[in-house]
């Protein structure tokens, strides 16, 4: 899932390539990762808009890959007058989904599980994620906060205590709000 505030955020460490309309030529020692942060999106989002597949994808300097969502090289001008605005709250009813991983995909539950999202118009900004047995315990528990354009992630740095081939359910929530979604995952 993309936002309209996909924009090139600059060249930096390990993501110097070079961008034309919405497609980045990636250069030498770029990562998927420092890809990602230039353009502020999760690194999955832009393997998966480019069909590029594995855990660990082989970055090849040369190759031109989409960037899902950009459409500006530079982000939105900000008001010039001398007065400091302050921000209006976004109208609209509350939403909290989980954008990656995909539902239904098989996880390593050994290693790092990362959990990425976007919600609008939460009271406090603050969610909770949750990886919950299939018949309702929480066997671990993250905090998180939204960006400014809405995202958020959470690392599960040393995995999640499942067994191999066990079912489980990530679950996001904003308790302020009373919004909650989960999605239903496999563990290798």
């Amino acid at each position: 899932m993309t936002s309209s505030n996909i924009y090139d955020r600059g060249s930096r460490k390990h993501a110097t390539g070079t961008v034309s309309g919405s497609y980045y030529t990636i250069a030498e020692d770029d990562t998927f990762y420092s890809i990602g942060l230039r353009f502020g999106l999760p690194w999955q989002e832009i393997t998966e808009a480019n069909n590029i597949q594995g855990e660990n994808p082989s970055v090849r300097a040369g190759r031109r890959v989409r960037i899902p969502g950009l459409s500006q090289p530079r982000p939105p001008s900000k008001p010039t007058s001398g007065k400091r605005q302050s921000p209006k709250p976004p109208s609209g009813r509350p939403s909290l989904s989980i954008t990656s991983p995909s539902a239904g995909k098989t996880l390593d539950a050994g290693r790092t599980v990362v959990v990425y999202g976007v919600g609008s118009n939460l009271r406090d900004n603050k969610i909770t994620v949750r990886v919950k047995d299939t018949r309702g315990p929480t066997l671990s528990s993250r905090k998180t906060t939204l960006d400014a354009s809405g995202r958020w992630q959470v690392q599960f740095k040393d995995g999640v205590p499942v067994r191999a081939n066990d079912e489980a359910i990530i679950e996001a929530e904003s308790p302020a709000t009373k919004l909650s979604t989960s999605i239903k995952f496999k563990f290798r």
